[in-house]
């Protein structure tokens, strides 16, 4: 599991006086950037090779930007080009929202899908979870 914290800023608040919820993909996408370096540990964008393909989010309660949040992500299954992940936003001790991602591996140049190196794969199994119980924190 990777943990990352995050503090919401004031202009994150929308007319409701919570976060907005255009915000919550950017947290989200911001909490894989240790999982991203498993892939390439420079984070070098050109081209990026992990392309997403599904994204969820589920809003279970508000989220104001006068406390951290904590974003917890876990590897959920990795498949021959692909791999899934779940992702829990806490604030407060309280599950507001989780997520769930999955990215396609390509070859830079084709950009056609591509087989995950097994020294990846290594990496990544460290931090599988078969099934996340919504809920579970581990703060």
């Amino acid at each position: 599991m990777f943990r990352t914290k995050i503090r919401p800023r004031y202009s994150e608040n929308d007319a409701a006086g919570h976060i907005n919820n255009t915000v919550y993909p950017v947290w989200f996408e911001d909490a894989r950037r240790e999982l991203f370096s498993i892939f390439d540990p420079k984070l070098t964008p050109n081209p990026w090779n992990l392309l997403m393909v599904r994204s969820e989010i589920n809003f279970k309660k508000e989220v104001t930007w006068v406390d951290e949040v904590i974003v917890h992500t876990y590897v959920k299954r990795i498949g021959n080009s692909s791999i899934s992940l779940y992702e829990e936003l806490h604030q407060s001790g309280s599950l507001c929202a989780t997520s769930v991602v999955t990215y396609v591996n390509v070859h830079p140049e084709t950009r056609k899908p591509e087989t995950i190196g097994k020294a990846v794969v290594e990496k990544l199994n460290k931090h599988l979870c078969d099934s996340r119980p919504e809920g579970v924190s581990n703060d």
